[in-house]
């Protein structure tokens, strides 16, 4: 009698701590532009009033102004490209790989209202086995308040997971969060983590 290992393969793709973070540099980035704003105006109404007397002073604010506009502006969340650590597989993993290429994290943000859903981990993963292999996908969130408030949803090629890849074949996986109604203001500050967890087996 002849036993075969079936090999199972396992990855997980971490996306980083998510919450407030990215409005706060909004608000930062808002606060150092209308600063520099004013610097300017100042500038314009001492080179017109005491042009020589406010030479001094109007180069001393001058460097002020720069290194205000030096601080970051405000700016949107928007999907970054994971970097090779952001994927790690299990001793031995072959049976499939995560195209990190095309990897996109979704910052879920203090922005995300009741209602909302958010893409946060895009994942598109290829069947590197010789034969047919059956992948699922879950997703793990850490603790704290915010995590026992948001609705995950893993979907593989839009539809549930687990599914059959042929050889070569890739599928699109996508983790999606959204807050479930009535939280409060106090969750929606708060950061998680959240993980995908691939799982393959040979066919």
């Amino acid at each position: 009698m002849v036993v075969g290992v079936t090999q199972t393969c396992t990855a997980v793709v971490a996306l980083a701590d998510t919450g407030a973070d990215g409005l706060l540099a909004g608000v930062l980035g808002g606060v150092a532009l209308a600063a520099a704003g004013l610097v300017v105006l100042l500038l314009l109404v001492l080179v017109r009033s005491e042009r020589r007397r406010a030479r001094a002073l109007v180069v001393l604010l001058a460097l002020a102004g720069v290194a205000v506009l030096a601080l970051p502006g405000p700016h949107t969340a928007s999907p970054a490209h994971a970097a090779a650590s952001d994927v790690d597989y299990s001793a031995g993993c072959t049976l499939f790989t995560v195209d990190e290429a095309t990897l996109v994290f979704e910052p879920v943000t203090a922005n995300l209202l009741p209602g909302d859903d958010v893409r946060a981990i895009q994942a598109v993963v290829e069947n590197r086995f010789a034969g047919d292999i059956e992948l699922d996908a879950d997703a793990l969130l850490g603790s704290g308040p915010l995590a026992g408030v948001l609705e995950v949803e893993v979907l593989v090629d839009g539809g549930a997971a687990p599914v059959v890849l042929a050889p070569g074949a890739r599928a699109v996986v996508e983790v999606h969060v959204a807050l479930a109604a009535g939280v409060s203001n106090a969750a929606q500050a708060q950061t998680v983590t959240i993980d995908l967890v691939l799982t393959a087996s040979e066919r």
